[in-house]
């Protein structure tokens, strides 16, 4: 590999090497786990425990079957913090792993953390449409894309706030594909009390400061008019607008406070109280 690399063919060479670390991760993998065999962990083995050794995406799919019907490995077992494997492989952008997962055990879909984080969440969070699309292919239960975590935030709230931040333009964000599986608008946080057409006009969900309201969202220049107008076509969009958070603020209030004219506009179109007053 090393003499293609240098001396020869540069594609071919690198072909050779990636090829090379990939028959060494596997087999690093394949001795850990008749390591752990041997050690009598039993079949309750957790699979976070051999993840580590893998590098994401580098473990054939045929790696996987072969460790779950010949080491009678446990998939639904857990980490500290109650993570299941298919938070780590998600975690980890391993398409290989996590299509495996989704495929032969479903339960792990709905399945929470200890702090109630779903997979849902963790995909919503990546930002990345790939991951999403896997998830919700795989979900029995449509309900499920509004569960809350440990702090009410649904797997919208999550893509709201990262389409905040946005640089470039996205051909498919995931906040539509939400939209489309079911994903409702008028749902609160347990923190402040927000809705994700709150999230819109935050730059993270940390941001608004209620002691210094409408000055900390001041600096804010952007105006999310096509996210606005994507959420505002979603389930429970209507009753969201009118929604206030816990000092008593609407959606309206934050987008004033935002400078975004547009949205403003967009919101009174929709039917928003412009004589509403907060706490």
């Amino acid at each position: 590999a090393n003499e293609y690399l240098v001396k020869s063919n540069p594609l071919v060479g690198r072909m050779l090497v990636q090829r090379f670390r990939d028959i060494m991760e596997a087999r690093e993998l394949h001795y850990s786990v008749q390591k752990l065999e041997r050690e009598k962990v039993g079949n309750h083995m957790p699979l976070v425990r051999i993840l580590a050794q893998a590098g994401s995406n580098m473990v054939p799919i045929q790696t996987w079957i072969n460790l779950r019907e010949n080491y009678k490995l446990n998939f639904t077992t857990t980490s500290e913090g109650g993570e299941s494997a298919l938070h780590i492989s998600l975690r980890a952008k391993d398409l290989v792993l996590s299509t495996f997962l989704c495929e032969q055990c479903p339960e792990l879909i709905q399945k929470p953390s200890d702090s109630r984080e779903c997979p849902i969440h963790v995909v919503a969070k990546m930002d990345d449409p790939i991951y999403v699309k896997l998830v919700l292919k795989y979900l029995v239960n449509t309900d499920y894309v509004n569960t809350g975590d440990g702090l009410g935030r649904t797997a919208l709230h999550f893509s709201v706030e990262h389409a905040t931040k946005r640089t470039i333009e996205v051909l498919e964000p995931c906040e539509t594909l939400f939209l489309q599986a079911g994903a409702r608008l008028d749902i609160y946080d347990k923190d402040n009390l927000r809705t994700p057409l709150h999230f819109c006009f935050l730059e993270n969900a940390s941001s608004g400061d209620h002691f210094n309201f409408p000055h900390s969202l001041s600096t804010k220049t952007s105006d999310n008019v096509d996210l606005v107008s994507a959420l505002l076509s979603g389930k429970g969009a209507k009753e969201s607008i009118a929604m206030e958070d816990r000092e008593g603020r609407t959606v309206l209030s934050y987008a004033a406070a935002c400078n975004a004219t547009v949205s403003s506009l967009l919101l009174l179109s929709k039917g928003a109280d412009i004589f509403h007053r907060d706490k």
